[in-house]
């Protein structure tokens, strides 16, 4: 019964997203000619906001498991040892919130200039000095310049890995528009045979596309969760060691010789 309710869930999200994207199994809702679609066609979404879409949605999920690792390492080791994270949190979404307000003339490039370089300071301060309490400046500051790469190269590639979710996104769409014109060129001119034809093509294309949607509808948000995002928020799994052999070994007596001894 559970399933039953997630998959209609998924179901209706699924066909709203499609009516917001103007596709419904691999046609075009503008091209209907219906004069209400037609009017919307300017509206839909575009692949190149697709595209932006699954980079801020990356984005938000990062930001949002950097605030976890800030909790958990002031649980378990002290307010002052989750500076770091603290500095690329601000200079992250000081920068980014720099480059909006900019882009979109609410405030002058000098302004924006200046608010960057305030950020970079703090931002600097925090990841390059104040990384950690026990260390001393100089080591804090080679530490730091580490952390700068590897959080740097890290950061740019769990944002690519969101971009499988734009792939997803268009994926199905043409399948079911190629699996749509398989059906239309390859079905014969016999009036009968030519419909029992298409019929059989569309449903084992379109059957064929949502299975494999579905499974990645799956697959892919839960390794991005796995990986990226368990990544930046600290995560570190528990378990036990393995120990495949006991400690001691046991040797086995022969009973008979047991006796006769």
């Amino acid at each position: 019964k559970q399933a039953l309710t997630l998959g209609q869930y998924l179901g209706l999200a699924t066909i709203v997203w499609g009516c917001l994207n103007g596709s419904f199994f691999g046609l075009n809702m503008g091209n209907f000619g219906i004069p209400f679609l037609e009017n919307m066609k300017e509206h839909f979404i575009t692949t190149d906001q697709l595209f932006t879409l699954s980079l801020v949605l990356g984005a938000i999920q990062i930001m949002f498991g950097k605030f976890i690792k800030i909790v958990n390492i002031t649980i378990a080791q002290g307010f002052r040892y989750a500076f770091s994270t603290i500095g690329w949190i601000i200079l992250i979404l000081g920068l980014g919130a720099s480059y909006l307000l900019s882009s979109n003339d609410i405030i002058t490039a000098a302004l924006a200039k200046n608010i960057n370089i305030a950020v970079a300071l703090v931002a600097g301060v925090l990841i390059m000095i104040l990384n950690d309490p026990k260390r001393n400046v100089f080591m804090n500051i080679l530490m730091g310049i580490w952390d700068i790469y590897g959080t740097v190269t890290g950061l740019l590639g769990d944002m690519l890995s969101y971009v499988r979710l734009f792939a997803l996104g268009i994926s199905g769409g043409i399948l079911a528009s190629v699996f749509n014109m398989m059906a239309s060129s390859m079905s014969p001119d016999i009036p009968v045979v030519g419909t029992i034809v298409m019929i059989i093509i569309l449903l084992a294309g379109h059957g064929i596309t949502l299975v494999m949607s579905g499974i990645g509808a799956f697959v892919h948000p839960i390794r991005l969760t796995f990986v990226e995002f368990y990544n930046n928020s600290g995560f570190v799994g528990g378990g036990r060691k393995y120990s495949p052999f006991a400690d001691e070994p046991k040797i086995a007596v022969n009973s008979e010789l047991k006796s006769n001894n």
